[in-house]
């Protein structure tokens, strides 16, 4: 039985999910920084593990200048085939004027085998985005914004007298310090701005989408919109380069 190998190099991490049909077997999470600034053999020992039973890969990346490097690293090795997205038709039909990133993409694949058409796909990372795949089954835009981190970065980088903390779910709405009082600025701020961006959708729609909350940062807000309905799938992209890849070769 095939094992697929889906990688997903983003702004902020580098993630890696081996797949036997569309179950998650093994995943690794790393710092896309590491790469940037060099080429660590720290996970090697760790690819040797997840690449035993592999012998295809499919690689989407936002950041060109890291790809060749985790390429090499992987067929460094093992000598598996990594396929790109443009190797194969990507079979949902796209009404977007300029190129969509390949993480979007990936993320309305695996929304439509998950949850169908009318899906609203929200991935919480370095940037927030917003994909829509409407009624017709077309992936027909969205919204682009700053996340939560880029948020977090932008506050402590500019202004000398902040330091840089984790972003967590806060305990009070007022904080009674600066790092908690920053902590409920960007938890309230990325709630807000997903609430009402949903609704502005929604309305031009004029009907209601299966929303899917993702990314890194999804974790920070799981238990607010599950209470919303939403529904909460922190590797939905790794579910679409998984699917994507057998819906091709098997």
């Amino acid at each position: 039985m095939s094992f697929y190998l889906a990688v997903d190099i983003g702004n902020s991490n580098i993630k890696l999910a081996i797949f036997k049909k569309n179950e998650i077997k093994d995943v690794f999470l790393f710092k896309t920084k590491k790469f940037k600034d060099g080429n660590p053999d720290i996970i090697d020992t760790k690819l040797i593990k997840m690449l035993k039973n592999v012998d295809e890969a499919l690689l989407i990346s936002v950041v060109p200048e890291v790809t060749e490097k985790i390429v090499n690293k992987i067929k460094k090795v093992k000598n598996i085939k990594i396929h790109g997205i443009d190797d194969f038709n990507y079979n949902i039909k796209i009404d977007y004027d300029s190129t969509a990133g390949e993480d979007r993409l990936m993320g309305i694949y695996g929304a439509y085998k998950l949850f169908g058409k009318k899906s609203l796909v929200i991935d919480i990372g370095s940037a927030l985005t917003f994909s829509v795949l409407d009624k017709n089954g077309t992936f027909s835009g969205g919204i682009i914004g700053l996340g939560p981190y880029n948020i977090l970065n932008a506050l402590t980088q500019n202004t000398s007298q902040l330091s840089k903390s984790q972003i967590h779910q806060p305990e009070e709405s007022i904080g009674k310090n600066t790092n908690d009082a920053i902590d409920s600025g960007i938890y309230w701020m990325t709630i807000g701005s997903i609430e009402k961006s949903v609704e502005k959708i929604e309305s031009q729609l004029d009907y209601q989408l299966t929303k899917i909350i993702t990314g890194g940062g999804s974790k920070i807000f799981d238990e607010y919109f599950k209470k919303k309905r939403y529904n909460i799938d922190r590797y939905l992209v790794l579910k679409g380069i998984n699917y994507f890849l057998r819906d091709n070769l098997e």
